[in-house]
C-alpha cells in the first residue's frame, strides 16, 4: 500500500545533510561493483538514479508510488512478478521496513531472483549518545560516535515502518541471518553522522 506521496521527498523535508551521507555511501559501494544495470528499488527523490545515469549505467526504477513514475510500477514484494529482467545491481535503500517483517524473508528471495548485487540500508533505530568530528591540517580528521541501540523498544507500526534494526525482536544478527541464505554479505557498516542508517552489501549465492 502507497503510504507517502511525491510532497514527501521536498528538499528541506526529506533531503537532509545526513542523508546526503548515506547517498555517497550508495554511491561509492555501485561504483565499487562497476554495474552495468542496476534497478533502484524505491527511487524518492531521484538524486542516486540521476547519477547513477550520468556515469553511463542502465538505471531502471521500481516503486509503488505512480507520481514517482517508476520503470515498473508495484510493491518490492512482487518483484518477481513486476519485474522482467535481471540487473548487475540491485539498490534498495530505506524500503523494506515499510512491509511487514514476516514479509522480509521472501521479498528478500525475490530480489535475489533479479540481481548479482544488492545494497540494502535499513533503518537502525538508536539514541546519539555522544557524537564529535576534529579536522586537522593536511587532510588529518578524527571522528567518534557513540549510540545506544534502542533494544529496549518495543516498535509499533508509526503510519510508516513496521519495524526497524536494534529494536526490540529486531537485531543485527536476525537480519544477516536472513540475508546469507540468499547472499554472501561482504560488508555492512553505520552510516558515518548518520547512524540511523545501516549497509549490507551483498553478493548474490
Amino acid at each position: 500500500m502507497k503510504q507517502v506521496d511525491k510532497n514527501h521527498y521536498h528538499f528541506e523535508n526529506y533531503t537532509s545533510f545526513n542523508r546526503w551521507t548515506s547517498y555517497w555511501h550508495q554511491l561509492r559501494e555501485a561504483m565499487a561493483l562497476n554495474p552495468k544495470s542496476v534497478l533502484i528499488i524505491g527511487p524518492g527523490d531521484g538524486v542516486i538514479v540521476d547519477y547513477l545515469k550520468n556515469q553511463g549505467m542502465t538505471v531502471k526504477t521500481l516503486d509503488i508510488a505512480d507520481d514517482l513514475k517508476p520503470d515498473y510500477l508495484g510493491s518490492v514484494e512482487d518483484i518477481d512478478k513486476v519485474v522482467n529482467e535481471k540487473f548487475d545491481l540491485i539498490i534498495c535503500s530505506q524500503v523494506l521496513e515499510h512491509l511487514p517483517y514476516e514479509k522480509f524473508a521472501p521479498t528478500i528471495s525475490k530480489i535475489k531472483s533479479k540481481t548479482k548485487f544488492l545494497i540494502l540500508s535499513l533503518p537502525y533505530a538508536n539514541i546519539n549518545l555522544l557524537e564529535f568530528f576534529i579536522r586537522l591540517p593536511k587532510k588529518v580528521s578524527f571522528y567518534f560516535n557513540l549510540v545506544l541501540p534502542k533494544f529496549y523498544k518495543k516498535w509499533k507500526f508509526d503510519g510508516e515502518h513496521y519495524w526497524e534494526i536494534a529494536s526490540s525482536g529486531f537485531p543485527k544478527s536476525k537480519i544477516r541471518n536472513e540475508l546469507v541464505k540468499n547472499f554472501n554479505v561482504k560488508k555492512e557498516f553505520h552510516v558515518k553522522f548518520f547512524k540511523y542508517h545501516y549497509f549490507f552489501v551483498c553478493e548474490s549465492k
